[in-house]
């Protein structure tokens, strides 16, 4: 039985060979994404490979999605996704969590600190993205002292705004458990244009004191599909 692992994120599994349509359980990266732990001495080579994959789905027209679980070893303040790239401001990581916070109101939840990132299409070809925040598995998080002992919070506490920088105003704000396939935004981006946004989230004040001493920890994740007008 031959011994896989993902590039992105380290994930290892065992098959004779990998399933046609196998996607990493850790990452959702895709099968191409995949290696025989042998050959992984070589990363160099193995980022560039798994980069050129990366752009072969993007021209096949397929959504290509990127999970940004283990950026730092790329690049610690960008992300890319074929032409689509993801540039962190004030941060170094797209992990998004709330340890020992407490209900507020919205009022009070917009003078917290944003998280502050900008979406770039340095194509010439006009782009559609989804912008997603998932939930990070707890196995992601066992090295995070802060909440060692806690209990995460169920996400109908947990609320959320997303501002575009541009337009000066909130584009999209509620509650995290009612993100629809936990879809934050949707939308074209022209070739050579780039987004500003900053995102916020915070335990909302109809919250219980149950709410209290626990975690929250989501992920952006960005997907892309290149269009042809």
């Amino acid at each position: 039985m031959k011994k896989f692992k993902c590039v992105n994120c380290n994930f290892k599994v065992s098959f004779d060979e990998l399933p046609e349509n196998y996607r990493c359980p850790k990452c959702d990266a895709p099968k191409e994404a995949f290696v025989e732990e042998e050959k992984t001495k070589k990363p160099f080579i193995l980022l560039f490979l798994y980069s050129l994959t990366i752009i072969v789905l993007i021209i096949s027209g397929s959504f290509t999605i990127s999970s940004i679980f283990n950026i730092n070893k790329v690049d610690p303040d960008k992300i890319k996704v074929g032409t689509l790239s993801m540039k962190l401001v004030g941060q170094n990581d797209t992990l998004i969590r709330l340890i020992d916070s407490y209900p507020m109101s919205d009022e009070k939840a917009a003078t917290l600190d944003p998280f502050h990132f900008k979406i770039e299409n340095t194509g010439t070809y006009k782009v559609e993205y989804r912008l997603k925040l998932i939930n990070v598995p707890l196995k992601e998080l066992v090295n995070v002292k802060e909440i060692k002992g806690k209990d995460r919070i169920n996400n109908t506490f947990v609320k959320y705004s997303l501002t575009d920088l541009e337009k000066g105003k909130i584009i999209k704000t509620g509650l995290v458990s009612d993100l629809e396939n936990e879809i934050l935004l949707q939308e074209k981006l022209d070739a050579s244009s780039l987004r500003d946004f900053t995102f916020r989230v915070w335990i909302d004040e109809s919250a219980s004191n149950e709410a209290q001493n626990k975690f929250y920890a989501g992920r952006l994740v960005l997907e892309m599909n290149q269009l042809d007008d």
